[in-house]
């Protein structure tokens, strides 16, 4: 798929505030893409380039983006900022700067050149991913230009999220969300849309959540509790109940493999293994080869 067609998708998106729409859209856009690609479409209608465990982020500043279009469209610096000034949006900077000659590059193309943004690092990182970055744009129609340019400072908010990835791949299939319980089960096992996506293309939605177990190195979507009004509301719920001391903290996920590796994620996915160092003597502690902890630390 070519990124000007996805481009075409994203401007419905952005117009569209009907969540069932936005669910349709999605589940259209779905449909047209390839199996071998639309992990990277769901990765970049969400703003991202990689699923959330794999902190995969571009974090580019503002100012950095007013370099890249200068750089890319032959603009004064000054000219970036007083166009920025009137418009408010980078993505609009961009769309008015860019040419209509651009959009031959593929969805694959432009995500990978967005990876090599995002693993930069070092002396000079930054000239290079100004370069990139500027030789991306350049070659991408207007419409494109604005969605690109709104990434690296993670501005593309549509106003959905993996959630709404999933109602769209049952979409896809029946028509509903019907398959939703199902795609979201898999998806709290192993919390990454876009290789559920790749599956559910090539398998259907029943094959490919019957597949997908938990992995060590990955992080499953912890188990939350229901919030409720009252104590007796509890012991109406539950009947006869045990009362504990909560003690605050952080909810963890441990992931360990004994002589490999040993990571700690948030329950927002986010890995803080360095926040940790003690972790890297659990071997001695823990009497199996590898575990997944569900712990507060």
């Amino acid at each position: 798929m070519l990124f000007k067609e996805l481009s075409s998708y994203l401007e419905r998106l952005e117009k569209t505030a009907s969540r069932i729409e936005i669910t349709k859209i999605l589940s259209e856009l779905f449909k047209k893409t390839l199996s071998g690609e639309i992990d990277k479409v769901c990765y970049l209608v969400l703003g991202g380039l990689a699923p959330n465990y794999e902190g995969v982020i571009l974090n580019i500043a503002e100012k950095m983006m007013f370099r890249v279009l200068a750089k890319a469209y032959n603009k004064d610096i000054s000219g970036v900022i007083k166009t920025y000034k009137k418009k408010g949006d980078l993505g609009l900077v961009a769309f008015s700067f860019a040419k209509a000659n651009g959009g031959k590059l593929s969805v694959f193309e432009v995500h990978s050149e967005l990876m090599k943004v995002a693993r930069e690092g070092g002396e000079g990182s930054q000239e290079r991913r100004i370069e990139i970055l500027s030789n991306l744009l350049k070659n991408l129609d207007p419409l494109s230009s604005k969605f690109v340019s709104r990434i690296p400072v993670g501005r593309l908010r549509l106003g959905f999220s993996d959630k709404t990835v999933l109602d769209a791949l049952s979409w896809m299939e029946a028509g509903d969300k019907s398959l939703k319980p199902q795609l979201e089960k898999a998806y709290q096992v192993f919390p990454d849309v876009g290789l559920l996506a790749r599956k559910v293309k090539e398998k259907g939605v029943k094959k490919a959540c019957r597949g997908i177990l938990p992995v060590v190195g990955i992080p499953v979507l912890p188990m939350l509790s229901q919030r409720i009004k009252s104590p007796t509301e509890m012991i109406e719920k539950m009947g006869e109940v045990d009362v504990e001391p909560k003690l605050d903290g952080l909810r963890i996920l441990i992931h360990f493999v004994r002589g490999k590796f040993v990571k700690a994620f948030t329950r927002n996915l986010n890995e803080t293994s360095r926040m940790f160092p003690e972790l890297t003597k659990i071997e001695k502690f823990v009497n199996c080869d590898s575990a997944i902890f569900d712990c507060e630390a």
